[in-house]
């Protein structure tokens, strides 16, 4: 009897988890989407202003990549954002057991302003 009733949980732990992950990867997804929505609320018309940060994390660790924000925005607001979803992220991660490349992207070394959109730079 005790057998059939964890085989029971599991089954129904399983057939909740592709739910559940949905609907974790839907609010990550709206996470980013207002960051990226502050990052590009500001044309870019000069490069004076405008800073990065990274954001996301990696299964294996690090970052997903960077985001480029102008200064003139609620810069406190933007960077709380981005930190609530990398650790939103770390923690999908850890829960559903992902996997990435492991690659490691390359920190820009500044931002320059290219048909109104800031493009990173590398030195």
């Amino acid at each position: 009897m005790l057998n059939a009733s964890i085989l029971i949980f599991v089954l129904g732990m399983a057939c909740q988890q592709p739910d559940d992950q949905s609907a974790d990867q839907k609010q990550l997804d709206h996470m980013l989407q207002e960051i990226q929505s502050l990052s590009t609320s500001v044309k870019c018309t000069e490069a004076k202003g405008w800073a990065y940060v990274a954001y996301g994390s990696k299964a294996c660790g690090g970052p997903v990549g960077y985001i480029a924000f102008h200064t003139s925005i609620d810069t406190n607001n933007f960077l709380d954002l981005v930190e609530q979803y990398t650790s939103s992220m770390k923690a999908f991660n850890e829960k559903y057991g992902a996997i990435s490349d492991c690659s490691v992207p390359s920190k820009p070394s500044g931002v320059e302003c290219i048909e109104g959109k800031p493009i990173f730079t590398y030195n």
